[in-house]
């Protein structure tokens, strides 16, 4: 049962790369492509983790979690800077990117081998948590649309804040107790939900076609006259 859903898993990250270039024409917008690989590149990496080869090759599982998170958030990072519209929330993901990565790269150099970021995955979820509840901020400050979900990228964001508030505190403990088999065990099952979860979210923005210029609130010019009247 554990292998099935761990195959579940992993293949599910290959489901929002194959809507999207099914979908391309739907979602021509700003930084969407960088999530298909990010998609493709979760899929990959996870595969190859659970393989015979990353068997003979276990000291390196590692590296390749470090690896990912690094390039995972820098993929991540680059769609909220391409789709957030304040320039300050934007010089913010600049600088904390730069130190994200330099701190990243001093605490592999610091631990022990074969020990899990705990700190730096921390570090990202807490940053991407941040970015995306300010990304649905915007989107409710200067409404585009009158009804958010009609976005496609409000389901993806949401899919975001459902991973990495689902396993925040995983990535906190993950470097003490990893080698504990119970909590090695429930990491791979939490994890696994929530990324099934972050997938199934991730794959409805992809369905969904973005209705921005149909719920627009230009669409609409005498709807503030007729709030008014009502209100």
């Amino acid at each position: 049962m554990n292998v099935i859903f761990d195959y579940l898993t992993i293949y599910s990250d290959i489901l929002p790369a194959i809507l999207f270039l099914l979908a391309t024409s739907k979602h021509k917008d700003k930084g969407l492509w960088v999530l298909f690989f990010l998609n493709i590149y979760s899929f990959l990496n996870n595969l190859f983790i659970s393989s015979d080869w990353s068997t003979s090759l276990h000291a390196y599982d590692y590296i390749l979690y470090r690896f990912f998170t690094v390039i995972g958030y820098s993929l991540i990072v680059y769609f909220f800077y391409r789709n957030l519209v304040s320039r300050a929330m934007r010089k913010i993901i600049i600088v904390t990117y730069v130190l994200f990565v330099g701190y990243a790269i001093y605490d592999y150099l610091i631990s022990p081998p074969q020990s899990f970021d705990s700190i730096p995955s921390a570090i990202e979820a807490t940053l991407i948590i941040i970015f995306s509840i300010f990304y649905l901020f915007e989107q409710i400050k200067t409404p585009r649309v009158f009804f958010i979900y009609t976005l496609d990228k409000f389901w993806i964001v949401t899919s975001f804040l459902i991973y990495y508030t689902g396993t925040f505190f995983l990535f906190i403990f993950a470097e003490s107790y990893f080698d504990d088999p119970a909590f090695s065990e429930n990491y791979t099952i939490i994890n696994n939900l929530f990324l099934i979860l972050k997938n199934v979210f991730f794959s409805i923005g992809l369905l969904i076609k973005n209705k921005q210029n149909e719920y627009s609130p230009n669409s609409y010019p005498h709807f503030e006259n007729i709030l008014e009247k009502r209100f």
